[in-house]
């Protein structure tokens, strides 16, 4: 299955397949945790009410190199017409820069990206970054829970990280990786515009600290930059 970043979607043309039209480009994203994939695509342009305009993941067609497709123009619609949507909306806890963090408190780095499956766009991975020109990829289901603050990372065998569930938010936690208001977007252009805070392990640099769970967790590699 082909895999795109999230950075990589920002600024692709939403194209529609009925009339060979241009709907708008990629602004944002709408992540849902319980899902764990973009559920949504925010546009760059807007209804006459000023309210943002999405596109529905189950309504692409194709996410291509040069274009995502749908069907027709009507796949884009107002954010308001789907109640779930406004409320990941609302939520202000994108996940760009958050800091990955193992069980025992070791932090491995900030999520610089997600690369993630076309065109269901469900996350394959966290990109994690921290050490110069390189990005370390931890797969989704190496994924124990993502909350407001941090990204926490299982700490553990490949097989008890195999049966590990998907991405989920915290008990009582808002969803992450949304806008940051029911206007904008969660910017992906170089650092977010938050990052969450979170203290580190004292006295153990990230760059030890991926290596010791790169043993936990066998056949993780690198990205590059």
């Amino acid at each position: 299955m082909a895999t795109i970043t999230l950075r990589q979607l920002k600024g692709k043309p939403v194209l529609s397949l009925g009339e060979g039209e241009t709907l708008g480009r990629v602004r944002g994203f709408l992540l849902d945790p319980a899902e764990a994939r973009i559920v949504a695509l925010v546009l760059d342009r807007r209804a006459p009410n000023k309210e943002p305009l999405i596109v529905a993941t189950a309504n692409l067609y194709q996410v291509g190199e040069a274009a995502i497709t749908v069907e027709k123009r009507e796949s884009v619609i107002p954010l308001s017409y789907i109640p779930r949507f406004q409320e990941l909306a609302r939520a202000q806890s994108p996940i760009l820069g958050k800091m990955a963090i193992t069980e025992d408190g070791t932090r491995l780095g900030r999520i610089r990206d997600l690369a993630l499956e076309a065109p269901a766009l469900r996350i394959d991975a966290l990109l994690v970054g921290g050490f110069p020109g390189r990005l370390r990829r931890v797969p989704a289901g190496q994924v124990r829970t993502i909350g407001p603050d941090a990204v926490v990372i299982w700490l553990g065998s490949a097989r008890e990280t195999a049966k590990a569930p998907l991405p989920r938010p915290l008990e009582g936690g808002a969803p992450v990786g949304v806008p940051e208001s029911t206007e904008g977007v969660a910017s992906v252009e170089g650092a977010p515009a938050k990052e969450a805070e979170a203290s580190p392990s004292p006295g153990i640099p990230e760059e030890a600290a991926w290596e010791r769970w790169v043993e936990h967790m066998p056949g993780q590699g690198e990205e590059g930059s």
